[in-house]
């Protein structure tokens, strides 16, 4: 690449270095050039930003924010106003959030959605089941019948232990694929054994071989 000489630094730089109207020996490179701009003309103090108050560190003459988020927020309060509003839940002021905004926070969403009954018991297992495994209640109601109410292991219907009347959804890690319902020392048990079936094989091998010793 073509080295020039910088008139003020005395430096070979390349090319890049230097503007295009300026690249001929001489001439001064961009450093050069700006630091003279900054010894000329000192940096402007910092003013806050329109939208959220930080400070913009030498900004432009008319700069009046710090990002371009900050930009697109005053953009969007340009073309839908602020209307006076409050929070469904607690009544806290949200003027300044979205105009969809119903709620200042998702623990008030969720607190006025329980208080009005628009989420229940089960419409959250029927979104956990949806969003976790890809399946409806029907799905998991119709996989209980074909394991006749049990687990797919044992049998056991799932009313002992912490999660009592409960059979877990036992799902493959790897591909997401759903194998069954299990009661929870079985899924434990397959948790515990990595999902591997050679050490399943394994551990039934060393059981047998030492039952009635």
């Amino acid at each position: 690449m073509t080295q020039i000489r910088c008139g003020r630094c005395k430096q070979e730089k390349d090319a890049d270095e230097f503007a295009p109207s300026q690249r001929k020996n001489g001439s001064w490179c961009r450093s050069c050039f700006k630091s003279k701009y900054r010894e000329t003309r000192p940096a402007p103090p910092a003013k806050p930003c329109e939208i959220c108050q930080a400070e913009i560190m030498e900004p432009l003459p008319k700069q009046r924010f710090c990002s371009p988020a900050c930009k697109m927020k005053a953009r969007y309060w340009r073309m839908n106003p602020a209307e006076t509003k409050s929070c469904l839940s607690c009544g806290d002021d949200i003027t300044r959030m979205r105009r969809d905004a119903r709620y200042c926070s998702d623990r008030c969403a969720l607190r006025h959605r329980r208080e009005t009954g628009r989420i229940t018991r089960q419409s959250r297992r029927a979104d956990m089941l949806k969003s976790k495994y890809g399946m409806t209640v029907a799905d998991y109601d119709r996989m209980l019948s074909d394991q006749e109410g049990g687990c797919a292991i044992c049998g056991d219907d799932g009313q002992a232990g912490r999660w009592a009347g409960l059979l877990h959804v036992d799902h493959c890690h790897s591909t997401g694929a759903v194998r069954g319902l299990l009661c929870e020392s079985c899924n434990l048990a397959l948790g515990k054994f990595k999902d591997d079936p050679r050490l399943l094989r394994r551990a039934a091998e060393y059981i047998q071989s030492h039952q009635g010793s």
